[in-house]
């Protein structure tokens, strides 16, 4: 009370065949009308109990209080679900992909959330009997809606990664969060039924350590197609290759077709398709050639050792000079150097970046460069080398054999 505790005061007095028994005293009984007075419904409750018959109940809950909690979880779910649509519109639009995914996040288990977790505190305040209070320490239909509420994060989630990731042109790692929000969702959904195995007084430790036996079975089984698929998670999170994209990998040139759980299909350039495993695949040095802002010009001339010193000088400073003029050409660096003396030709090397990233573009700015560094070495009176072999006889001149 709120003047401090009551006692209940006991008192044995002798039953009519001379037996004495326990029972409550005079003095408290005089109490129980300002107890019942504390802790008694309010009227309109009061009103509600008289509408049913005292010995109706189920689930250790008596009727007028089933019909109170009805009432109350219809306007609450009115109520939230009005806010929950309130708030669908503040974070999104109509108009927005993702609209569906937060309407149904903030309108769906939210709003059960909510309903239940204001029963909980209505009924407690109502009273419940003690098999009603067994089955609400199980928290199931708390439990439910959690993993409700836990599912619709993760669509959302999905979906707007999965809107980014095709934005940045990236559809096979947009493909990849299908499967693995399902494996997270099936995560939530064990957990969930552990936490309520452990509610109603299972023991989990038991339950735990089968599952411990039997995931390390599957594991062993699902090995390789669980390296793969790991492997598919490298690939996409660090973006190494995406769909489409040139690479080159051992002795494979080719495009990416496709992306998936198990393997990565690669077109090559005689048009044969390659699948490589996903844990081997990712963890290959792979050149991207799509990723390059420029290509690379970089031919050997090979000319023959009777070609005159001043003769090399001028086709190096009018390659160079070519290269220069030419606007595909970036203007840095360019390099057009005698560098070396092979077995059977004078070698000079041209370093230069053509102004593309396309490969079959580059292959048109490479014929344009080396027919007129073929037009340059023939207007200079000098040769390309064939390979071969010199013999000298002496007192005869030198003679070449190819």
């Amino acid at each position: 009370m709120p003047d401090g505790d009551v006692p209940i005061l006991m008192q044995r007095v002798p039953r009519g065949d001379g037996v004495e028994i326990w029972k409550i005293s005079n003095r408290s009984v005089a109490q129980i009308p300002e107890l019942y007075d504390e802790y008694s419904y309010s009227a309109p409750v009061e009103t509600v109990r008289g509408w049913f018959p005292e010995d109706a109940s189920f689930l250790g809950i008596e009727a007028f209080k089933w019909f109170i909690i009805a009432v109350v979880a219809v306007i609450s779910w009115l109520v939230y679900f009005l806010v929950g649509f309130i708030l669908t519109r503040l974070f999104s639009s109509p108009a927005n992909d993702n609209y569906p995914y937060v309407k149904k996040l903030f309108t769906g288990p939210l709003v059960l959330l909510a309903v239940l977790v204001t029963i909980g505190f209505v009924l407690r305040d109502l009273g419940a009997g003690a098999y009603a209070r067994d089955l609400m320490n199980t928290h199931t239909l708390i439990t439910l809606a959690i993993v409700w509420l836990s599912w619709a994060l993760l669509d959302l989630y999905k979906r707007i990664k999965q809107a980014r990731l095709i934005a940045d042109k990236r559809p096979g790692a947009a493909k990849l969060f299908q499967p693995m929000t399902t494996l997270v969702k099936i995560v939530v959904v064990i957990f969930g039924f552990l936490f309520w195995l452990n509610n109603i007084g299972v023991n989990i430790t038991t339950v735990l350590a089968g599952l411990g036996v039997g995931g390390l079975a599957v594991a062993l089984a699902l090995q390789k197609p669980l390296e793969d698929m790991m492997g598919a998670l490298t690939i996409f999170s660090q973006g190494t290759v995406r769909v489409g994209d040139l690479c080159r990998f051992g002795g494979t040139i080719g495009s990416v077709e496709d992306i998936g759980l198990r393997t990565t299909r690669v077109r090559t350039l005689v048009n044969s398709v390659v699948s490589v495993p996903n844990s081997q695949f990712a963890y290959m040095e792979i050149d991207n050639l799509t990723l390059r802002e420029k290509i690379r010009y970089w031919p050997t001339l090979r000319l023959r050792y009777d070609t005159r010193c001043e003769t090399i000088r001028s086709v190096c400073e009018r390659i160079r000079a070519m290269l220069v003029d030419d606007e595909n050409v970036y203007e840095e660096p360019i390099r057009v150097r005698f560098t070396n003396f092979d077995d059977d030709a004078i070698l000079i090397k041209v370093h230069a970046f053509l102004r593309t990233a396309d490969y079959a573009t580059s292959l048109v700015y490479r014929e344009r460069l080396n027919l007129g560094i073929m037009a340059i070495v023939e207007e200079e009176g000098a040769h390309f080398a064939l390979p071969g072999r010199s013999i000298y006889q002496e007192g005869e001149p030198a003679s070449a054999e190819s």
